[in-house]
């Protein structure tokens, strides 16, 4: 019995290793070639735990298949550290800093015709923070004061860039914002093609040093109600469940190839900003295992790496949690204190402390 239970064991474990060395060309792999390595970048933290248990299983029985498991891990040591910290490291005395935060709105309760507008601004003054990036933000005029200029003047922020996207969709206008404590002298935008997202940038001079903010909304999954019906629930008709799962599967698709082209696009754009010191915040629906973030990441360092801990997820919506909310920065800052925060919408608010000048200040 055990012998056919160490045989089975050992077919899984070997698919669990090569699906994990799989996982790994995920940042690297433009879904545009070949999408399905995305999805596993979706599955890395199952594959992770399944191959510590496999480690764990060989190794009580004191053989050498635990060894398989091993060298897979470490083949991807460096990707632990993008989904679980353990160095919360608290924001240090003295020098410059910046308070950051990044936050997707979810429209402040549009949907729900509710406004959490208030809630946001007075979340931003009491924690002081310096810049603060929100995606889906909508506002709508009301009769002596717009949701917009009720948020600038309850956050406590003087000076703000508000992008607008043309979506006819909705009652308001609709798009993001860069909010500041200091004086934005540029601004602009980058919107994408046949997409409701967009990613708009800031230049924000601070006493002697100027740095560019980039607020990105990459494109998402876009699912329906059925699609997550299906994903809670497998419906008991098969044909149904078939005609459902390709619908999801061809939307997961589209929205793969479609953020990889966004992805470029900034990429392009940041390569070509010649200061260099810049942080890149902003919802982009992609964990850490993924294409949008491997790009995005190279040459930057990740707020959370530095300072969170825990798992981080940042998505508590209906789909599984993953972290697709980041505050990346260059080398110039230093990340301290990295948080995260429950407010009124499906994405957690997420802020850091950035020392200027770097580890040298």
């Amino acid at each position: 019995m055990i012998r056919v239970l160490n045989m089975f064991m050992f077919v899984a474990n070997v698919a669990f290793v090569a699906l994990l060395g799989f996982c790994y060309l995920s940042p690297s792999l433009n879904p545009e070639y070949f999408w399905p390595v995305a999805l596993l970048g979706l599955s890395y933290p199952v594959l992770l735990v399944g191959n510590i248990l496999f480690i764990v299983y060989w190794a009580f029985q004191l053989k050498l298949k635990f060894l398989y498991s091993l060298i897979a891990i470490a083949g991807g040591f460096s990707h632990i550290s993008e989904v679980v910290q353990f160095n919360g490291r608290p924001a240090e005395p003295g020098g410059r800093q910046l308070r950051i935060a990044t936050f997707n709105t979810q429209l402040q309760g549009y949907y729900e015709k509710k406004s959490f507008a208030d809630t946001i601004g007075g979340f931003i003054k009491q924690n002081k923070y310096d810049v603060v990036c929100l995606q889906e933000f909508i506002n709508v005029e009301k009769v002596l004061t717009s949701t917009l200029e009720k948020l600038k003047r309850q956050s406590g922020l003087e000076y703000m860039y508000f992008q607008v996207l043309d979506d006819k969709r909705k009652k308001g206008e609709y798009g993001s914002i860069i909010l500041s404590r200091y004086p934005i002298v540029r601004s602009g935008k980058l919107e994408f093609e046949n997409s409701g997202n967009l990613c708009i940038y800031a230049d924000i001079a601070a006493g002697s040093d100027t740095f560019r903010v980039y607020n990105t909304h990459l494109q998402s999954f876009r699912f329906k109600k059925d699609d997550y019906n299906l994903l809670g629930d497998m419906p008991t008709d098969g044909d149904k469940a078939m005609k459902q799962s390709k619908g999801l599967l061809r939307r997961m698709r589209e929205a793969y190839i479609k953020r990889a082209e966004q992805v470029q696009e900034m990429r392009e754009h940041i390569d070509n900003y010649e200061r260099g010191n810049m942080i890149i915040c902003g919802d982009f629906n992609d964990p850490p295992m993924s294409y949008t973030y491997g790009q995005l990441s190279t040459g930057m360092k990740d707020a959370f790496i530095e300072s969170g801990s825990g798992i981080g997820n940042t998505y508590i919506g209906k789909m599984p949690s993953f972290r697709i909310d980041y505050i990346l920065h260059s080398p110039y800052f230093r990340a301290f204190d990295y948080q995260d925060h429950i407010l009124t919408s499906d994405h957690r608010l997420v802020e850091t402390t950035l020392k200027l000048g770097g580890s040298g200040n």
